[in-house]
């Protein structure tokens, strides 16, 4: 029998879906933005938002120059959408944005039947237990702790937080 389990995060554990195309969160994201005193009407942020993640991965690629598959940070998205209305902000102010921007882009957030059971029983017959997703930390550890899913794993490695996605021998060794 194994000793260890290895299970990526959405669509495997969790059942989300998102929409970050829907205008109600450019709105709040606009108006988040201007009340932190960066200027930006909802649709001019989302193409801002979508062009600077489009910049972040073509970089990364250059850098990476193929070697694997990087995965941008959202956190640095954010920073510099800031930066580039002259803003300053802190760590904790991203991570707030990111949380707020999550939240209003989830349309469905739950666990998929029998998880915790299974994740519970893996526990009591003294496996280990570890999560590998590409996912952004700032959007899914908050997540990771709503579903009450934290306390069965023995290590989580999400791939914004390794700089490149899962299937890649480089994520593999990260772990």
């Amino acid at each position: 029998m194994y000793q260890n389990y290895i299970f990526d995060l959405y669509g495997t554990l969790v059942d989300i879906h998102t929409n970050e195309k829907k205008a109600y969160l450019w709105k709040k994201m606009s108006l988040f933005f201007g009340m932190k005193g960066a200027a930006y009407e909802p649709k001019e942020l989302r193409m801002a938002y979508e062009t600077k993640i489009k910049e972040q991965e073509a970089a990364l690629r250059m850098e990476c120059r193929g070697s694997h598959v990087p995965e941008i940070d959202i956190a640095d998205v954010f920073r510099q959408l800031f930066e580039d209305q002259a803003v300053s902000v802190t760590e904790e102010e991203i991570a707030d944005l990111a949380k707020m921007f999550r939240v209003i882009s989830i349309e469905e957030l739950k666990l998929f039947p029998g998880v915790p059971e299974m994740l519970q029983r893996l526990k009591d017959a003294g496996k280990k237990i570890f999560l590998l997703s590409n996912a952004q930390a700032l959007f899914t550890a908050p997540e990771i702790s709503l579903l009450g899913l934290t306390r069965y794993f023995d290590g989580i490695l999400l791939s914004s937080d390794a700089g490149v996605k899962k299937r890649i021998r480089r994520f593999m060794r990260c772990c």
